[in-house]
């Protein structure tokens, strides 16, 4: 017999299809048949078995006379066998539904980890599957085990066991094991053990800084505790730059862990230069989720506009993208204001689940912004049962698509089930659902249930400067309790002296007051104020057309009556 090599692997993929009509009878043969070249060394040999096992896995496959219990005892011969196998390794994982029975699997993965505790891909894996199952003290005495057969010379493992060593302060045992893998491991491995330090430097300085802030602690404690967390801080960043220098060193796990370090502590150009060497290094890090939720987080928090939206253009119709992508995508577009590209995010996370009532009630919330209420009634049309935060998203939607009494009728039902005590617990109105159906009032000329509707807004924070303005202006509108009116428009200007829509507020009510010189002094504030273009509907037009006729100035009074009509057109 030929001495064989690596291509073993070759040869059983061709038996496998060669025999694969006559699977029982051909599993028993590839037992029996096996004869072992004596001229073969110890690894030859065990390669040789592993792949033999695997041959028989696969025909098992095969055959349905054959369980996946026994399918499954011979691919972790096969796995025992040759453990640094990743095809292996990988078919044991497809083989199985990891994410149910976590336990059950890691009970199989045992023994076989079992004969070869110093593999670190094998290793990995068993703990994946421990942690899963809730056993993270037996996770954590695994990766002890495991680091000790390796003289505490691996990377990753060391920064798997930093995680699983947190107990919510500082432990001299662990920092002692941190010290030994910095001082053992080399290349790759060093830059990981780089990354577990600053991870736990990180941590340390979060819990300083939690135990600082504790009530009851004496002024020295919290300044020493403060010295601490910043000691703490520069040493987790020291370790971070040390790794980040290195980024084609780095796995998935060591590279987020690197990545989340700078972003806990606010370093965003940090973040940035260390992402995009990353993906320098290693362009498949670029498509993992968690790289561009980073990378989008930190071009927010530097507001780099330009680059954020370069950056989100990727996201697309027409492509599979994972929720929390969209999710980022979506939260960044709000924040620059880019309205309709964040509701193309949140429709096409709605298409995903077509059941999830947030994405929805965010597509009408949108749409009520953009002023496009029937798209965000038809958003919200399919839900059944929608809570009272959708109640008033959808009165406020009827009301802005003109459907006053349809939106009175939703913005009532509220308050019953708010006077009844049926919504204690989930719901109570606020100053938008009062702004709302104030608004819906006016629509339906409800004067009375207006007003009454503006003072209770007003009375739950009678230091607003909106509220007061709002009730002080509606008073004036319907020429009641001018005095109050003015009492309320004067508390909201000494919070905001310069607010055009207060100071319209003032001159409507000297107006009332037939005060019409006072009337035009505050007029003219208004345009000092660039009042006028803050006026899409013409109110601030409309009272200077009044004020100017009430003065004689007829000529000037029709031009500004001119430019109202136009705008309620």
């Amino acid at each position: 017999m030929k001495r064989i090599g690596y291509d073993i692997r070759v040869a059983c993929m061709s038996a496998v299809l060669l025999v694969s009509a006559v699977c029982a009878e051909a599993v028993k043969d590839v037992g029996a048949s096996l004869e072992i070249d004596s001229r073969l060394s110890l690894s030859e040999e065990r390669e040789y078995k592993s792949w033999a096992s695997y041959i028989k896995a696969q025909l098992c496959r095969n055959d349905q006379s054959f369980g996946l219990k026994q399918y499954n005892q011979y691919l972790g011969e096969a796995l025992s066998l040759s453990p640094d196998s990743e095809h292996l390794l990988e078919q044991w994982c497809l083989g199985r539904d990891l994410a149910r029975q976590p336990e059950r699997h890691a009970a199989d993965l045992k023994p076989i980890w079992e004969e070869h505790p110093e593999n670190v891909r094998l290793t990995m894996l068993y703990l994946d599957l421990l942690i899963q199952s809730g056993q993270d003290r037996q996770a954590l005495e695994t990766v002890l085990f495991s680091l000790q057969r390796n003289d505490w010379r691996s990377g990753i493992l060391t920064l798997r066991y930093v995680e699983l060593s947190q107990i919510g302060e500082r432990s001299s045992l662990v920092e002692k094991n941190l010290r030994h893998a910095l001082h053992m491991c080399k290349e790759k491995d060093l830059t990981s053990a780089h990354v577990a330090a600053a991870c736990y430097w990180r941590d340390s300085c979060e819990n300083e800084k939690t135990a600082g802030q504790a009530e009851g602690i004496g002024r020295f404690k919290r300044f020493v505790s403060k010295l601490s967390s910043s000691r703490y801080r520069r040493k987790s960043l020291w370790h971070a730059r040390e790794a980040a220098a290195w980024p084609e060193d780095l796995e998935q796990m060591s590279a987020f862990a690197l990545s989340s370090v700078f972003g806990n502590f606010e370093q965003w150009k940090e973040q940035i230069d260390y992402l995009e060497q990353l993906k320098d290094a290693n362009p498949s890090m670029a498509d993992t989720v968690w790289y561009f939720m980073d990378y989008i987080n930190a071009m927010r928090e530097l507001d780099r506009t330009d680059e954020l939206r370069e950056t989100l253009e990727q996201v697309r119709f027409g492509r599979d993208w994972n929720h929390r992508v969209l999710e980022g995508a979506a939260e960044a577009y709000l924040q620059l204001k880019d309205y309709g590209r964040a509701c193309e995010m949140f429709e096409m996370l709605s298409q995903q689940e077509p059941g999830n009532l947030r994405y929805r009630l965010m597509i009408a919330q949108i749409s009520l912004i953009e002023g496009q209420s029937m798209k965000g009634l038809a958003a919200l049309a399919p839900l059944r049962g929608l809570p009272p935060a959708g109640c008033e998203l959808k009165a406020r939607l009827l009301a802005q698509h003109g459907e006053h009494e349809k939106a009175y009728a939703e913005y009532m039902s509220l308050l019953k089930l708010t006077e009844d005590g049926k919504l204690r617990d989930q719901w109570t109105p606020r100053a938008s659902f009062y702004d709302g159906l104030v608004m819906t009032c006016l629509g339906l000329d409800k004067k009375d249930e207006a007003l009454k509707y503006v003072k209770t807004l007003y009375e739950q924070d009678p230091e607003d400067a909106h509220g007061c303005n709002f009730y002080g202006y509606l008073l004036a509108d319907f020429d009641r309790e001018l005095d109050l009116a003015e009492k309320l428009v004067g508390k909201a200007l000494s919070q905001e002296p310069d607010n055009p829509a207060y100071l319209d507020s003032m001159a409507w009510i000297r107006y009332r007051q037939k005060r019409y010189g006072e009337a035009l002094d505050e007029m003219c504030k208004v345009l000092e104020n660039d009042g006028m273009s803050q006026d899409p509907e013409g109110e601030i037009s409309e009272h200077m057309a009044a004020i100017l006729k009430a003065l004689g100035y007829d000529a000037t009074a029709e031009y500004y009556q001119k430019i109202t009509d136009n705008l309620k057109k």
